[in-house]
């Protein structure tokens, strides 16, 4: 489906991000970041799920994930510890 394909794009693209991360050598900076990206894309794929999902039990559970995603990524956008985000 659309949505399938669309979330693979998201994994594979996101993939591509953290493999071409280069660590700063400050563990702080580069957990924000890296863990920021994990998130992101975790929002991302659940979007994609969300516009094609026929199950309701993990419709809802996919939904619940959005929402606790998006929270826990507002305050490391937030920091911006290095001028990214």
């Amino acid at each position: 489906t659309s949505a399938s394909m669309q979330m693979h794009q998201v994994m594979m693209d996101g993939m591509k991000q953290m493999q071409s991360m280069q660590p700063s050598g400050d563990v702080d900076q580069d957990y924000a970041k890296m863990i920021e990206k994990h998130h992101a894309q975790a929002v991302r794929m659940t979007q994609a799920y969300l516009k094609g999902a026929k199950d309701p039990k993990l419709k809802a559970w996919a939904q619940k994930s959005l929402e606790s995603q998006q929270q826990e990524l507002e305050p490391l956008q937030a920091m911006n510890l290095d001028g990214e985000s």
